[in-house]
């Protein structure tokens, strides 16, 4: 019996980096500062993409490539893919890499999170429920995304240029993650990160406020910061001018 193969158009969840210049051993140390900054598995289970915009690389180097995964490999990352390179194909292939074509989104942070892992997902509907921040909503220029049902641990929703409703629980070890603001209407136990692609203005509430942590155009807090609002009904997370967070019930 000869084996089925069938392709299926997907997104994946991926964070693109930026860097300011091609030396490698500089590239490690921000690197590592990086990861012993970010909360632990903040980057889990990520893939990145190396942007090289504006790098001036002699020739298309491909032994500068080859550490470049190598360095991302020691630091337990996974870089997949190049954007905005020099590179022919054939190079890429050689190092198990793809080619991703990508337009940058306007953003205030060199790293973002561009698009995220199809899940089998609760039944969703583009129809906007009613919620106690439906003035907030109405000010909103961004469709809505809404999930009808719990986001289970290790399931990952992300909504791409728009705002997003969960009518439901995001567990502990799940993601939400949108471009605009995030509406959990039942209890947030997982992750949620609004204003994926830089947008500052956005915020996430949440009914019942249990969070593993929350991020905001890439600021974020993490568990240990968020154990005083624990179990808080009604919650609104913004970010301050000085990308700080403010909490508070609503």
């Amino acid at each position: 019996m000869s084996v089925q193969l069938e392709f299926r158009p997907r997104t994946a969840h991926l964070t693109s980096v930026h860097f300011s210049n091609t030396n490698l051993q500089e590239i490690q140390q921000t690197l590592k500062e990086k990861l012993s900054a970010s909360p632990e598995g903040f980057f889990s289970g990520m893939g990145f993409i190396a942007n090289l915009e504006g790098l001036s690389i002699e020739k298309a180097n491909f032994n500068w490539l080859k550490e470049l995964k190598t360095i991302f490999l020691d630091n337990g990352l996974t870089l997949i893919a190049l954007t905005h390179h020099p590179y022919p194909i054939k190079t890429l292939t050689q190092l198990g890499l793809a080619d991703i074509p990508m337009k940058e989104a306007r953003s205030t942070k060199k790293e973002t999170l561009e698009v995220s892992n199809t899940i089998t997902e609760p039944k969703s509907t583009n129809q906007e429920p009613s919620s106690p921040l439906a003035s907030l909503s109405k000010n909103s220029k961004l469709d809505t995304k809404i999930i009808r049902g719990n986001i289970r641990s290790g399931q990952r929703v992300y909504a791409p240029d728009t705002d997003l409703t969960i009518i439901g629980i995001v567990g502990a070890g799940a993601e939400v993650i949108a471009d605009g603001n995030i509406h959990i209407l039942g209890s947030l136990r997982g992750r949620a990160f609004s204003g994926a692609k830089g947008n500052e203005s956005t915020y996430i509430y949440a009914s019942d406020f249990s969070a593993e942590l929350v991020s905001i155009a890439g600021s974020y807090q993490t568990m240990e910061q968020l154990d005083p609002y624990k179990g808080e009904k009604n919650c609104l997370v913004t970010l301050n001018e000085d990308d700080t967070m403010l909490i508070v019930s609503v």
